[in-house]
């Protein structure tokens, strides 16, 4: 008896029934803890404006990659860096709400480019906040959808690149903010 699962990390091919034992690899990641084949590494640096680290604190914070959780150990003193693998070029950044958070910061760095940073304040412990999307793999584009070009699957919305047939603007006379070239509000 052993795993049956070829896909698993402990497949036996010699075992003649599954006994439930399989084990599987985290997503983004390889049987040995590298990163798998596709995944993107990245560089989690966090730190701690009090240099106790921040897994000495109940509840603890926590930095989320797709899903993935990552606190900082209390030993690491006032900065860690940690190489995280996601399984997409474009991943979600979340935050897990703990005590002491506002003493917490940290930024993503990709192929040695920071492409995210964040330095926190006290929230509801045990609370998330999602904070965003990055990576190089990301689509940015415009998210008003009365835009000529608006794109419902940009992974990243930014306005300042929406076009219009009509110029945008504020259209009532009365109002202290009135565009008379808008053509429509």
């Amino acid at each position: 008896q052993g795993c049956t699962d070829a896909s698993a990390c402990n497949y036996d091919a010699t075992a003649g029934a599954d006994d439930g034992s399989c084990t599987y690899a985290a997503a983004g990641y390889d049987c040995n803890g590298d990163c798998a084949s596709g995944a993107t590494e990245l560089v989690l640096t966090m730190n701690d404006s009090w240099g106790d680290g921040w897994n000495g604190y109940s509840p603890a914070p926590a930095v989320l990659l797709d899903g993935q959780s990552f606190t900082m150990d209390v030993s690491a003193g006032s900065s860690i860096d940690v190489t995280a693998c996601v399984s997409s070029s474009c991943y979600t950044i979340g935050w897990l709400n703990g005590a002491y958070d506002s003493e917490a910061s940290f930024s993503i760095s990709e192929a040695g480019v920071e492409v995210f940073s964040q330095a926190m304040v006290n929230g509801t412990d045990g609370e998330t906040v999602a904070l965003g999307v990055a990576g190089s793999g990301c689509s940015i584009g415009c998210g008003d959808d009365t835009a000529n070009n608006y794109d419902a699957d940009a992974d990243i919305v930014d306005n300042s690149l929406c076009t219009y047939d009509v110029s945008q603007g504020c259209t009532d006379a009365s109002a202290c903010n009135y565009d008379a070239t808008a053509g429509a509000d």
